[in-house]
């Protein structure tokens, strides 16, 4: 069916002259002319009588003007609505991320949230690489800028980094350290995947978190051990940030830190991406911006 002939036949007939239907579509009156005699032809009933300046619809044509007018105004304001929809983000965005992302992502989804109140957020938390295409995922948050599938765009968010942290009460009774060395002397707890991944420097700094009383495989965990008195650990910032500003932590030997890797946020390569995706990526790199690079 020739749906652009019938909107432009339903313009002619409301608007009473090809002039004036042409002026509010802006096109020439003769590509309203031939558009309603393809529609003609195609129907194979004569839709208007036309006169030099002016034209009259046939009795064929007013019945179909008033079967199809109401659909064509129809149309016209669901793509008004979709258009308008589509400048607000909504929808449920699916977002893969790694385990110990509760310390890092809770505020900035919580913000997110906030901001964007018609998306609605699907987290899983996990290690695994997913397939973001084939598993419907809308985004995921990883350390390395690839995953499973094709076509995929990595953004870079952020350099990841751990600074020593310990408990005030901790430190009270053990003493701050003031150089690397004397942090072998302390009590450890370690982040176990964050040693393998890149060796600590000084390498005695490496050789005491490696022999730590304590490892655990978890920020979060590791992070709650700390506050509780544990002894002295490594913890990304944006973990940390909040025992410090309560003083639950303090950061130890300030000057000292250690750099594993980066933060991206990948998501599939689309000429024009889903408003919830955009929306997203550009609130990350906003929230990310200024961080330790």
């Amino acid at each position: 069916m020739l749906f652009d002939e019938i909107e432009l036949f339903a313009q002619v007939a409301e608007a009473g002259t090809l002039a004036a239907a042409a002026r509010k579509l802006e096109v020439p009156k003769s590509t309203l002319s031939r558009a309603i005699a393809r529609l003609e032809a195609k129907t194979g009933v004569p839709l208007l009588y036309r006169a030099a300046r002016s034209f009259t619809l046939t009795e064929e044509g007013r019945r179909f003007f008033d079967a199809v007018a109401p659909h064509v105004a129809g149309l016209g304001e669901a793509t008004r609505l979709l258009g308008t929809a589509a400048d607000q983000p909504e929808g449920t965005l699916r977002i893969s991320a790694p385990l110990a992302s509760g310390d890092l992502f809770g505020a900035a989804a919580v913000h997110f949230a906030q901001r964007y109140p018609r998306v609605r957020l699907d987290l899983e938390l996990s290690s695994r690489k997913v397939d973001l295409v084939r598993e419907g995922f809308d985004v995921a948050l990883r350390g390395t800028p690839s995953l499973r599938g094709d076509a995929l765009t990595a953004r870079k968010l952020t350099n990841g980094q751990l600074h020593l942290y310990a408990a005030p009460t901790y430190l009270a009774r053990r003493g701050t350290p003031e150089t690397t060395e004397d942090v072998g002397t302390h009590e450890l707890a370690a982040h176990a995947p964050s040693l393998k991944a890149a060796p600590l420097r000084p390498a005695a700094l490496q050789l005491a978190f490696t022999s730590a009383r304590i490892a655990v495989n978890e920020f979060g965990f590791l992070r709650s051990m700390l506050v509780a008195g544990a002894g002295i650990g490594l913890l990304p910032q944006s973990h940390a940030a909040q025992d410090v500003a309560d003083g639950r932590l303090v950061r130890v030997l300030p000057g000292w830190s250690h750099v594993i890797g980066a933060l991206y946020l990948i998501y599939p390569t689309a000429r024009q991406l889903p408003r919830k995706v955009a929306a997203f990526r550009d609130f990350l790199v906003e929230a990310f911006r200024g961080a330790a690079s």
